[in-house]
Order: structure tokens, then C-alpha cells, then sequence
């Protein structure tokens, strides 16, 4: 992997600066999918869920109670966002998240859970239905709370490299998840938003939306360029 010439990240660096210019992404109260996309760039827009579990109870591990939940997935059952919603009698629409979870409960319901070995296996299915031998570019922007930490302090960072480089990305800390990440062709781009843990914003063509959405164990819903993908 070598650093990305910034003129690659200008064609979404000039347009998101300019949202932050006027104040669209600082502290929000709602986001759009226009204020994170350049107009004219993609045909589609997507929200990828990563998996969300529910258990009845609190788990811990028999043996030993420290072991983190994400040793247990095997006792959790994963369930779709619209099946999600429902139990929790909510409105399953392009807003849903954790936070119209919160918005409604003012805290996470016991028994619902993210975890880390199920999103892991989330974006390498992804990757997978979405590979490209066309070179990727990774961004971390500081604007979005996504950065590099050095002697100086923080930093954006752009690098270029396979598509695969996204899980090496993803087992770091989460600051330093990409803010976005696209192939050269521009065939698709996938947003990461800050403060967002529960899913993705993806931009991309016909055959990449149909093919994520075609596929059972990817929890997609369509989106449009103006939509409001979350709101408190």
C-alpha cells in the first residue's frame, strides 16, 4: 500500500468541504445522502446494515466472564433491520438505526447487539460481491473524524491500494476507518460516517446496487439522493 496522491480524493474533498462550510455536518440533527455525495457522481444509493443480534438475556461465558460477547455470537440470533424494527414496534424505514432505537428508548434495549467477528464477515462478503482489479483509495478525513495520529498530532491520510485493504482498515481503531473508500472507476463509493457504527452509505451503479441487494445475507435498503438516512 503506498499514499494516495490527494488529487484523486479532490472530486469529494471540494464538495464535502463546502457542506461543512455551511454547517450541514457539524453536530447534526439529520444527515442526508446529498450532503455526503457530490450531486451527478452516482445513479444509486444504498444503507448496508451490519449485523445486528438479539438475545433474551445478558450473556456471559460460562468459563470465564470476561470473554468479550463477541466469543459468544454463536448463542445470538442475527436478525434483519425491518425484523429488528418491528420488535421493537418502530417504523423500518430509510432513517432506521440505532439512533430511532435510542430516539424512541433513550438507551440500547438489553439483548441487542453489534459484533465485531459478524461485520468483519459483513464487509468481506461485501467486498467480495463488489470486487474490482481496478486500484482503491482509502480516506481518512479529519472533517469526519476519521484520522492518523503522529508526533504533530492528527492528520487525514490517503492511501491506495486493493480492495481488500478495507478489513485491515476495520480491525484498527475506529478513527482510523476510512471516511470513504471507491474504486478508480468510480463504479461504487462507500461512506463511513462519523459516530456511525451500525451501518454504511454506499454510492454505486445499476449492476453493483442490484447485486447487493439480490444478496440474503447483505441487509440493504435502497436510498435516494436526497433522502434522510438518519435523523434524532
Amino acid at each position: 500500500m503506498v499514499v494516495a496522491n490527494n488529487k484523486e480524493y479532490s472530486w469529494l474533498k471540494t464538495y464535502t468541504n463546502s457542506q461543512f462550510s455551511i454547517g450541514k455536518l457539524k453536530s447534526p440533527s439529520v444527515l442526508t445522502v446529498k450532503e455526503y455525495f457530490p450531486p451527478n457522481t452516482f445513479k444509486h444509493y444504498l444503507k448496508l446494515f451490519v449485523p445486528y443480534f438479539i438475545a433474551d438475556e445478558i450473556l456471559v461465558h460460562k468459563k470465564n466472564p470476561d470473554v468479550l460477547l463477541n466469543e459468544c455470537i454463536q448463542k445470538l440470533k442475527r436478525t434483519k433491520a425491518k425484523d429488528l424494527a418491528f420488535k421493537l414496534d418502530l417504523r423500518f424505514d430509510v432513517e432506521f438505526g440505532f439512533s430511532k432505537i435510542l430516539g424512541k428508548y433513550s438507551y440500547l434495549p438489553d439483548g441487542i447487539h453489534l459484533c465485531k467477528d459478524a461485520t468483519y464477515l459483513c464487509l468481506n462478503r461485501l467486498i467480495q460481491e463488489i470486487g474490482t482489479n481496478d486500484i482503491c483509495y482509502f480516506v481518512g478525513d479529519t472533517d469526519h473524524g476519521k484520522y492518523d495520529i503522529n508526533d504533530e498530532g492528527y492528520e487525514s491520510w490517503f492511501e491506495t491500494g486493493e480492495i481488500h485493504n478495507i478489513l485491515k482498515y476495520y480491525e484498527l481503531l475506529p478513527y482510523y476507518f476510512p471516511s470513504y473508500m471507491w474504486n478508480a472507476n468510480k463504479d461504487w463509493c462507500i461512506c463511513s460516517p462519523e459516530g456511525i457504527d451500525d451501518y454504511l452509505i454506499i454510492g454505486c451503479n445499476q449492476f453493483v446496487h442490484d447485486k447487493i441487494i439480490s444478496i440474503e445475507t447483505l441487509d440493504a435498503i435502497s436510498l435516494n439522493y436526497t433522502d434522510k438516512f438518519y435523523s434524532m
